[in-house]
């Protein structure tokens, strides 16, 4: 959902006021039916403040991580050798199981970090796939979509990118400001969060923006039903 400038506008990725399921754009991962609402709900907040909404995204989102996902990857472990060496080098020893994830210590083990000039490389390329989409902003002020592709998960599941989708991502790499509102909820309570991301340099415009959301629906006033199969922490008596 975007909003556009002179008169205000806000826009969402395509179907989501119409269908009960859509597509993360940038993964294409199904979105669960209560975060496509919250965006929806959000436009109508939004038109309740005067703006006007219409649904758009930045096309080059959806071509955004394909090309850059090696680049990426290179980034990562370079940042995940360098990090890991600071570790060695703080206990004086080489690294062994328990020091890190399992997972981690076997993705350092794997292979040799990519160098810094690779890793150089890498991050230009970043940038570069980042700016594309950021001309979309010079005729709309504000892009609203889900905070994640599904409402959160229960405890003890191993949450990854298939979980929460991409949608946080771009912003990531652009630096542009963005935030989540718990603007909307499940059948049962649990907040759903919807992403606002603004051009780069509008940070006050999107926190006046996220303060008029506030004010039309005040979430800190909203608290989760109690739940009788919730499990209880240990009892602590004090002395």
């Amino acid at each position: 959902m975007s909003q556009r400038s002179s008169p205000p506008q806000a826009a969402y990725p395509p179907r989501f006021p119409r269908a009960a399921r859509t597509r993360d754009p940038i993964l294409g991962l199904d979105v669960h039916p209560d975060c496509a609402a919250a965006v929806v709900r959000t436009g109508r907040l939004l038109e309740g403040l005067g703006h006007r909404v219409e649904e758009d995204h930045p096309r080059a989102l959806t071509h955004l991580l394909h090309p850059i996902a090696d680049d990426l990857a290179a980034m990562v472990a370079l940042t995940r050798a360098s990090q890991a060496a600071w570790l060695a080098r703080q206990l004086g020893r080489v690294l062994r199981d328990g020091d890190l994830e399992p997972g981690t210590l076997t993705q350092l083990r794997a292979g040799p970090a990519p160098t810094r000039q690779r890793a150089a490389q890498a991050a230009e390329h970043v940038r570069e796939a980042a700016a594309r989409p950021l001309c979309w902003w010079d005729d709309h002020d504000i892009l609203v979509t889900p905070v994640m592709r599904q409402p959160p998960w229960p405890l003890g599941e191993h949450p990854g990118i298939q979980h929460a989708g991409a949608f946080c991502f771009p912003s990531s790499l652009s630096g542009q400001p963005a935030l989540s509102l718990p603007l909307a909820s499940t059948h049962d309570g649990i907040p759903v969060g919807v992403q606002l991301v603004a051009r780069r340099g509008a940070d006050e415009h999107l926190l006046a923006l996220a303060a008029d959301l506030e004010a039309q629906a005040p979430w800190p006033t909203v608290w989760l039903p109690a739940r009788s199969d919730a499990p209880r922490g240990p009892t602590t008596t004090a002395a």
